[in-house]
């Protein structure tokens, strides 16, 4: 088992490189380059946990690149499907919906709290959507 997070990075840099067409790789050249120039004025840096479910999909080498960054995760329920025909959360209507209204969020611990509220469902997954 794995524990994941997001790390952000957040920069004020002294340098006027495009960086719209960079690789990652690119971009983390671009930072050492900066630091060891003293180019880098000041920054931030944040980090946030990835749901189990994103973890999983690393260890289970099911991980496809640009999950992590998607807002296609969404809280789903068996038996709400089966007794109503609607599964998906919503958190507008505060209730169980078709999956077209299902509330997107991003695959981090305290988006997926946020989106489900107070419900304690004991069945309540999150799925992905596409």
């Amino acid at each position: 088992m794995i524990v994941a997070s997001i790390i952000a990075l957040s920069l004020f840099v002294d340098d006027e490189t495009d960086l719209e067409d960079f690789s990652l790789g690119q971009v983390i050249d671009l930072v050492q380059t900066l630091r060891s120039s003293s180019r880098i004025i000041d920054g931030e840096f944040s980090s946030k946990r990835t749901i189990p479910e994103l973890d999983d999909s690393v260890v289970n080498e099911t991980y496809v690149s640009g999950e992590a960054f998607a807002k296609k995760w969404v809280w789903y329920s068996p038996s709400e499907q089966a007794k109503t025909g609607y599964g998906y959360w919503c958190t507008k209507t505060r209730g169980f919906e078709d999956q077209n209204l299902a509330t997107r969020f991003l695959p981090l611990l305290d988006e997926a709290a946020h989106a489900l509220g107070d419900r304690t469902d004991r069945d309540l997954t999150i799925v992905q959507m596409d």
